[in-house]
Formats: C-alpha cells, structure tokens, sequence
C-alpha cells in the first residue's frame, strides 16, 4: 500500500503544495470509495465502513494520586519546582507530570505509569531512566491448535493496543509463550520473518 502511494501522489510531484495535496486527496477518496480490496472480499473499504455509535470525548485527565505532586510541563519543554526550572522535553509541553520524592532533594519523575528519570533539585537536572518505555510483551490469545491469529472486522488499519506495530503488519511472527495464568494465553516473541 505504501509503494502504491508513493507511486500514485508523487511520481511526479505536483508543482506546489495545493497540487500535491490535490494529489493525495485523489488517492485517499480512490482507495476508500472506489478501489476494490481483496481482504473485503473484493469491496471498498466505504461500502463496509460504519462509524461508531459513541462520540469521541478525547482522553481524561491524567491523575496522579500515589504522588506528592504534579506538575505541568511548560511550552518550553520545562517544570518548575521550588522556584527551580527543571529541562524536561517539549515533546511533553502541556503534559501533566507527576513527581514524588525518594530521597532528600531527589524526586522521581513520571508520565502516566512510566517512570522518566531522577530531578536533582541541587543541580537542577533530570536524570533519564535508559528506556521509560522499553520492551513489553503483551499477552495474546492462543487457539488450542496452537495457531495465533489477529483479526481485525474494521476495514481501516487499526493496530490492536499494546502490540508492536510490526505484528500487526505481519512482519514478525507470534509464538506461543509460557504464562501461570491460563493454557490458551502466549506471549508475542518478536523475532522477525525471514
């Protein structure tokens, strides 16, 4: 899908930004209204679609009650605590932060149920943690067969939540793996496709 894209909205390139969003405009409307799909048995994804009968009402307010306290991040990418500006990062500007002291004039830093790094308030610096967000496996559904699946009724790409993306586009392989808690529940094993 990608190659067809590039293919069809830049080879070649319009001659401004108007004519080159015209361009990717035409495609999205062929390939949702017009072009047949051969995973919808040979309809397009328009003739399938239906939307949601609950309203988007966007995400709640993070909260930190197991923290001392909270702070917001500014839109420079800072905090500030004790009259002190912390660098934190302006990917996280107008984020809720919490914060919760260790040990005297050191404070834990998270974002949501990450733990990002260690604030020195004496030398006014943040201490990352090497991967907040490392590797996680997440627990999938195994038939009895042993076959793992993915299925997805939407015709849209929806990534399944918690899954590498590389899963979901078939580009590495599910194993079943070891789990305490029921026999019909693996692990994703991320080991890529040859």
């Amino acid at each position: 899908m990608h190659l067809t894209l590039k293919k069809e909205t830049t080879r070649p390139a319009g001659s401004n930004i108007l004519q080159q969003q015209a361009r990717s405009e035409a495609f999205v409307n062929e390939f949702n209204e017009e072009r047949p799909h051969e995973a919808l048995a040979m309809k397009a994804p328009a003739e399938i679609y239906t939307p949601s009968s609950r309203a988007y009402e966007g995400l709640p307010e993070v909260e930190y009650p197991f923290h001392d306290r909270d702070a917001l991040v500014t839109a420079c990418g800072r905090i500030c605590m004790h009259r002190k500006k912390i660098n934190v990062s302006t990917v996280l500007a107008g984020q809720r932060l919490g914060i919760t002291e260790v040990d005297d004039g050191i404070w834990l830093l998270s974002f949501m149920h990450y733990d990002l790094g260690y604030i020195d308030l004496e030398q006014r610096t943040l201490q990352p943690i090497d991967n907040p967000f490392g590797t996680r496996l997440s627990p999938i559904e195994v038939h009895p067969s042993g076959e793992t699946e993915i299925s997805n009724s939407s015709p849209f790409l929806r990534l399944p939540q918690g899954l590498p993306t590389a899963i979901a586009l078939g580009r590495i392989h599910i194993h079943p793996g070891i789990d305490n808690r029921s026999p019909n529940v693996g692990a994703a094993c991320c080991t890529r496709r040859r």
